[in-house]
C-alpha cells in the first residue's frame, strides 16, 4: 500500500497531469514564426546612442552543444579590448573599427595573438599600435610573404629575421588578412585630400557663422549632401521665411557656443531655437516651427528652474535631455534676445521690450551683455545703454531705501556695481554692471590642476647642453656646488643645552643648513618657512622647533609638563607619516614624549590623543579633526604645527593645507593663544608668497636655500621621447634605459629605475636582462669577484616571486608592494651590500625605504589613475622624492637623476626641478566645500566673515 501511495503522489506532478489545468491566457498569442525560442541578435536594433558610444551590432557569442547536453559559450579572449575600448583615448592617429562580425573576430584574434607575444601585462595602446602597423604591412598588396614576415618581426622584436615560431606567424598573417575593411594610411590620406579639395571637412560641409569666433569650425552635411544647402546664421535682415526653415547645419545652436555652453547674444535671432531643434526632427521645418513656439512659451512662463526644466523634458522627450540642459542654461538669453529681435521693426514695441527686460531680475545681465558687444546687429545700443543706466540707478536707490529700513530687498538680492560707461557705449567685454554674478568656479580654476604650467620659458644654468638623437632629445643640466665661506661655522652638538643632546644622539655637529637655522628654530618662537632641496636636513630643523616648545614647558628639575601642550606634524603621505613616527619616536623618547600616527590607516581614541604629545598626521585627517567644533579640548592645547612639503599647495590636495593654515591663524587671532606654524618645503621660486600666507616675517622667519645646498650635488638629464607610435616608444624607452644603465656600470655605479606599476617593473627588468644577453654584456652587471654570483644563486632558491627569481641571478632585481615581505627585505639587503647593480622598483621604495643609489632613472612620467579612468602625469612631489634618492652622502661626490618623459613635458620638468615653476593655489575649484565646512564649524556666519575667511587663503595671496 505504501508503494502504491508513493507512486500516486509522484504521478500527480507529471506534465500530462497538469497541462490541462491551463485553460486560458491573458493577452494575444505569439506567432511561432516570430518567436522560435532561439537567441536573437541585436544587430541593427540598437542606435548606438542609448546604450553607450561603443555599442556595435553583431552576432553574440555562439553557443555550441557538447556531448552530455551542456552548453558552453565560446568566449573570444580579447573581445573586451577590441570591441569595447574607446580607441580615441589611446592617442592613435590611425583608428580601426571593424565593420562586420567577421572582421571583428579577425581583429580580436590578432590582438589576442599580439598580447600573448608581447606579454599579458602590456598596455593596450601598445598592442593596438602594433596591430595597426602589422595591418599596414600585411595588407600592402605590393609586399611578398617573406618580406612581410621580416617586417612584422622587425616591428615586434627589432629583428628582421623570420619568426622562430612559424605557427605564430601564420596566426598573425591570417588574422591580419581577415581585417579586409581596414583602410590603409595612404588611402586615408588620399581620401582626406579629396575631401579638402571638395571643401568637405571632417564632419562634412563647413558651416560659416556671422560671428568670427573660432575659425574653421565644421558643421555636418545635410540629408541630401548638397553644398548649396549650407546656410549662414541669419540676422534680422535675413531672407528666411516666416517658418524659419532655413538651416540644415549640424547642431547650429551648439556649434556657436563657447566652451562653457553659453550662447553669444550676438548669434541669437528670432529663429535660433528652431535651428536648435531641426537636427533632432529630421529638418522638418513645420514641426520645429510649432515646437519652437511652445519651447519659448515654456521658457518665459514655465515657473522656476526645476519646474521649467521638467516641462521642457515632457515637451521634448527625455532622449533630448542634453538639448534641454543646453536650452535651460541659456534660458533668459534666448527669451530676451528673441523678443528684441522680433521687435526690430517697431520702435515703440522695442522700447516696451527693453523696459520689460530691465525690470526682470535676470534681464540686467542680458542687457549688460548686449551693451558690451561691439557688433550686435540690428539693435539700438544707445537705447539699451540708456535703459541699462536707468535700471542701475533705480536698483541703487531701491537698495539704499532697503538698507535704511534695515532689511535686504528680496527682489533685487544683488549689489549693483557702478558702471560709469561713456554716453556712447560700454566699458568692454569684461564690464559687469549687474551686482550679482554667478561665478562658474570650474572655468576660473586652473584647467590642468597640479599640472598647471605658468612658466613660458625655462632658463637653465650655465654649461647646460642638449643633443638630439633618433626618436628623442636629451637636455643635460650640470650639478651645482656651493662651497662654504671662510667664516662659516658649524654648530656643534656640545654647544647646545645639555638636555637637548639626547635628540641628536650619534651626531657631532649640525650641517650647513641646520647651523644657519639653529638660532631662528631653537631660540625663537616666530612662524617659520624653510625652503631647501630634498636631503638637505629639514627634519633636524623640525626637531629643533620641537625642542623649542619643550624648553617652554621645562620644569626646574629637568622634567616636562607633558599635559600642557601638543605638537602636530603634517606629512603628505602615509608612508612618510610612518617614517616620521619611527624617527621622532626614538629621538624624543628620553623626554617622555609619546609619538603616534593619525591617518587613514590608524585612528586614535580620545584617551590616546590626550596621552599623545606629538601627533603625526596627514592633511586630510587633521582637517577632519579641526572641523569638529563641539570638542576643542585637545586642539586648543596645540602649540606647534609643522607642515612638511608645503609646496603641495600646488597639488590637488593643496586646498586642504590652505584650510588647515587659515583655520589655525584665525583661531590664534580669536583666542590670542599662540600657535607656531613651521612650513618645510622643497625649493620653489615664489617662496615670498608662501611666507605671506603663513604669516611669516620675511626678515626673521623666511629662509631659502637653493639646489647648491643639496648634500650630494645632482646632475640632471631630461630625455623627451618624440616617437609617436606606442610600440616603438615602448621599445625605445627600454633601449634608452639600457644605454644609461650601461654607462653607469662602466663606473660600477648602482642604479634605481622607477616604474609606475608592478607589472611594468617586471617587464622592464626582463627587457634589460634580454638586451644584456643579446649584446653579450651580462658581465657588466655582475661583480668581478664572483662572490656576488654565488650569493645570488644561493638566495634565489628562497625567492617566492617568479618574476624576481627570473632576473635575480643576472644582477637585476625588482621591488614593489606586491612582493612578499621576505622578498622585499632580501632585495633591500642585497642592493645595500652591492650584490645587485640594477634595481627596478615602484615609488614605494622612494617613500618607504631609505635606499639611495648613485643614479636614479624615472622611466616614464605617467601612471594609471583608476578614479579618473585614464593615464595621468605623476605628481611633482613623487618626482622630487624619487630624484632625492640619487646620490649617497657617504660615498658619492655627486648623484645623477634621469627623467624619461614625452617631449611635450620637457619644459614642465625642467621648470619644476630648476626653481622656475611657481606654486599656485588650487582652492577655487573646491571653494564651496571648504566654505561650507567653515559655516558648519561656526567660524563663518555672514558674507563679511566669508570674505574675511577668504583673505586668509593662499588663493587671496596669489590673486
Amino acid at each position: 500500500t505504501t508503494m502504491a501511495e508513493d507512486a500516486a503522489r509522484l504521478k500527480q506532478y507529471d506534465y500530462k497531469a497538469n497541462s490541462n489545468l491551463v485553460i486560458s491566457r491573458q493577452g494575444g498569442g505569439r506567432s511561432d514564426a516570430k518567436y522560435s525560442g532561439e537567441v536573437l541578435s541585436l544587430h541593427g536594433r540598437t542606435d548606438g546612442k542609448r546604450m553607450g558610444s561603443a555599442v556595435r551590432g553583431g552576432d553574440g557569442p555562439k553557443r555550441k552543444k557538447k556531448k552530455g547536453g551542456k552548453e558552453k559559450i565560446e568566449e573570444q579572449r580579447v573581445r573586451k579590448d577590441s570591441d569595447l575600448v574607446d580607441y580615441t583615448s589611446l592617442g592613435n592617429s590611425s583608428i580601426y573599427t571593424p565593420s562586420t562580425p567577421q572582421t571583428s573576430s579577425s581583429y580580436s584574434t590578432l590582438l589576442s595573438t599580439l598580447r600573448a607575444l608581447l606579454g599579458s601585462s602590456m598596455s593596450l595602446d601598445v598592442i593596438v599600435d602594433a596591430a595597426h602597423e602589422i595591418l599596414e604591412v600585411v595588407l600592402d598588396k605590393d609586399g611578398d610573404v617573406r618580406m612581410m614576415e621580416a617586417e612584422v618581426n622587425d616591428i615586434l622584436t627589432g629583428s628582421r629575421k623570420g619568426f622562430k615560431d612559424t605557427q605564430k606567424w601564420d596566426e598573425i598573417k591570417n588574422a591580419a588578412l581577415g581585417c579586409n575593411d581596414y583602410v590603409m594610411i595612404k588611402d586615408r590620406v588620399e581620401g582626406e585630400k579629396s575631401k579638402e579639395d571638395q571643401g568637405i571637412g571632417e564632419e562634412g560641409v563647413a558651416v560659416v557663422f556671422d560671428s568670427d569666433d573660432e575659425e574653421g569650425e565644421k558643421g555636418e552635411e545635410g540629408d541630401d549632401g548638397n553644398l548649396n544647402d549650407t546656410i549662414l546664421a541669419s540676422d534680422s535682415d535675413s531672407d528666411d521665411d516666416e517658418e524659419g526653415n532655413a538651416v540644415t547645419a549640424k547642431d547650429a545652436g551648439v556649434e556657436e557656443q563657447g566652451e562653457d555652453g553659453v550662447i553669444d547674444t550676438r548669434d541669437i535671432d528670432e529663429h535660433y531655437v528652431q535651428r536648435m531643434l531641426l537636427k533632432f526632427y529630421n529638418n522638418d521645418s513645420t514641426v520645429t516651427s510649432k515646437l519652437s513656439s511652445s519651447v519659448l512659451e515654456n521658457l518665459e512662463n514655465g515657473g522656476d528652474e526645476r519646474e521649467c526644466e521638467n516641462k521642457m523634458v515632457v515637451l521634448l522627450g527625455f532622449d533630448k535631455f542634453n538639448l534641454v540642459k543646453n536650452i535651460m542654461k541659456n534660458r533668459w538669453r534666448l527669451v530676451f534676445c528673441i523678443k528684441l529681435r522680433k521687435a526690430q521693426g517697431d520702435e515703440k514695441e522695442k522700447e516696451e521690450v527693453i523696459k520689460e527686460i530691465s525690470s526682470h531680475p535676470r534681464g540686467l545681465e542680458v542687457l549688460s551683455e548686449l551693451n558690451s558687444k561691439d557688433d550686435v546687429k540690428g539693435l539700438d545700443k544707445r537705447k539699451i545703454s540708456d535703459r541699462l543706466k536707468q535700471a542701475q540707478e533705480e536698483a541703487r536707490k531701491l537698495k539704499d531705501i532697503n538698507r535704511d529700513k534695515g532689511r535686504e530687498n528680496d527682489v533685487m538680492d544683488m549689489d549693483v556695481e557702478d558702471n560709469d560707461a561713456s554716453e556712447g557705449g560700454a566699458k568692454g567685454k569684461d564690464s559687469n554692471p549687474q551686482g550679482v554674478v554667478k561665478l562658474d568656479l570650474d572655468t576660473l580654476a586652473f584647467k590642468d590642476g597640479a599640472r598647471t604650467m605658468t612658466n613660458e620659458s625655462c632658463k637653465l644654468p650655465d654649461k647646460s647642453w642638449r643633443v638630439t638623437k633618433p626618436g628623442y632629445e636629451e637636455v643635460h643640466v650640470p650639478a651645482i656646488r656651493n662651497v662654504p665661506g671662510e667664516g662659516e661655522k658649524f654648530v656643534k652638538i656640545t654647544t647646545l643645552p645639555k638636555w637637548t643632546h639626547a635628540a641628536f644622539k650619534g651626531m657631532d655637529k649640525l650641517n650647513r643648513l641646520q647651523s644657519k637655522m639653529f638660532e631662528p628654530a631653537f631660540n625663537n618662537s616666530e612662524n617659520l618657512l624653510l625652503c631647501a632641496p630634498t636631503g638637505a636636513g629639514k627634519t633636524n630643523v623640525a626637531c629643533l622647533t620641537m625642542l623649542n616648545i619643550l624648553s617652554q614647558y621645562k620644569n626646574p628639575d629637568d622634567t616636562f609638563d607633558l599635559k600642557a601642550f601638543k605638537m602636530i606634524y603634517v606629512a603628505p603621505m602615509k608612508a612618510l607619516v610612518q617614517e616620521v613616527v619611527k624617527n621622532f619616536g626614538k629621538r624624543l623618547a628620553p623626554y617622555g614624549i609619546t609619538v603616534r600616527e593619525l591617518s587613514g590607516d590608524s585612528s586614535l581614541t580620545r584617551q590616546q590623543i590626550q596621552d599623545t604629545q606629538l601627533i603625526v598626521t596627514t592633511p586630510e585627517k587633521w582637517d577632519i579633526i579641526t572641523r569638529k567644533s563641539d570638542d576643542r579640548s585637545y586642539t586648543q592645547l596645540v602649540k606647534l604645527v609643522i607642515i612638511d612639503e608645503i609646496h603641495l599647495l600646488h597639488d590637488d590636495r593643496g586646498p586642504v593645507l590652505e584650510s588647515i593654515v587659515s583655520r589655525t591663524i584665525r583661531q590664534v587671532e580669536s583666542t590670542m593663544e599662540p600657535v607656531r606654524i613651521v612650513g618645510l618645503s622643497a625649493t620653489l621660486p615664489n617662496y615670498a608668497d608662501v611666507a605671506t600666507f603663513l604669516r611669516v616675517k620675511p626678515e626673521t622667519g623666511l629662509f631659502f636655500f637653493d639646489n647648491s645646498f643639496r648634500p650630494v650635488p645632482l646632475q640632471q638629464q631630461y630625455i623627451g621621447v618624440t616617437e609617436k607610435k606606442a610600440l616603438k616608444r615602448f621599445q625605445l624607452m627600454n633601449q634608452i634605459c639600457y644605454d644609461k644603465v650601461k654607462i653607469q656600470q662602466e663606473d660600477n655605479n648602482q642604479v634605481l629605475i622607477f616604474c609606475h606599476s608592478r607589472a611594468e617593473c617586471a617587464k622592464t627588468a626582463k627587457a634589460l636582462r634580454d638586451l644584456a644577453v643579446e649584446n653579450d654584456e651580462l658581465e657588466m652587471f655582475l661583480r668581478e669577484d664572483g662572490a656576488s654570483i654565488e650569493i645570488l644563486k644561493e638566495e634565489v632558491e628562497t625567492v617566492k616571486s617568479p618574476d624576481l627569481k627570473d632576473v635575480l641571478t643576472y644582477g637585476f632585481a625588482i621591488h614593489h608592494a606586491g612582493l612578499a615581505k621576505e622578498d622585499r627585505e632580501l632585495v633591500e639587503d642585497l642592493f645595500a651590500d652591492k650584490h645587485i647593480q640594477v634595481l627596478v622598483c615602484t615609488a614605494t621604495l622612494a617613500w618607504g625605504v631609505n635606499l639611495p643609489a648613485h643614479s636614479v632613472i624615472i622611466k616614464g612620467t605617467q601612471m594609471y589613475n583608476p578614479e579618473k579612468g585614464r593615464w595621468v602625469e605623476l605628481s611633482p612631489l613623487d618626482i622630487m622624492q624619487m630624484l632625492g634618492r640619487a646620490g649617497r652622502p657617504q660615498f658619492d661626490s655627486e648623484g645623477e637623476g634621469i627623467i624619461i618623459t614625452n617631449h611635450s613635458e620637457l619644459q614642465y620638468y625642467l621648470s619644476l626641478m630648476n626653481l622656475q615653476l611657481p606654486v599656485e593655489s588650487q582652492l577655487i575649484k573646491v571653494l564651496p566645500n571648504h566654505l561650507n565646512a567653515e559655516v558648519v564649524l561656526g567660524s563663518v556666519q555672514s558674507i563679511d566673515e566669508a570674505v574675511d575667511w577668504l583673505g586668509y587663503s593662499y588663493l587671496f595671496v596669489r590673486m
